[in-house]
């Protein structure tokens, strides 16, 4: 794992620890760690912004300067964290390099996670 993961979940533990206690949700940017795999969520990426207009050109200035600002894991390592972080973790949905996450802690029950009740801040 690298620092900077290392970094984020002593972050993302304490947040959770004193915001919602019970359960982390992650919605992000994931990649696989594989080189193949990798280039090929990075082609479907390409794809889906030029559905939207932006070319390749446009598309990979934007991953260079993403790359600055964030560090795309690949979804076991992301899990690995929250786990270390104490939450039973899961991927709940995943559609190319968008992932959903969701950590649950001991007493966070499914009922709570799916209509938003969270236990009382401490």
């Amino acid at each position: 794992m690298s620092q900077q993961l290392i970094g984020s979940v002593t972050c993302t533990d304490a947040f959770t620890m004193h915001l919602i206690p019970a359960a982390f949700f992650n919605t992000d940017a994931t990649m696989s760690a594989g080189p193949d795999e990798r280039a090929e969520t990075y082609r479907m990426w390409r794809s889906h912004m030029a559905s939207r207009g932006v070319d390749n050109e446009r598309a990979d200035r934007h991953f260079k300067q993403w790359s600055e600002e964030n560090a795309y894991f690949p979804i076991s390592v992301e899990l690995d964290a929250m786990t270390a972080a104490g939450f039973d973790a899961r991927c709940v949905w995943n559609l190319g390099p968008t992932a959903v996450l969701v950590g649950r802690k001991a007493g966070c029950s499914q009922a709570s996670l799916a209509c938003g009740v969270h236990a009382p801040r401490p």
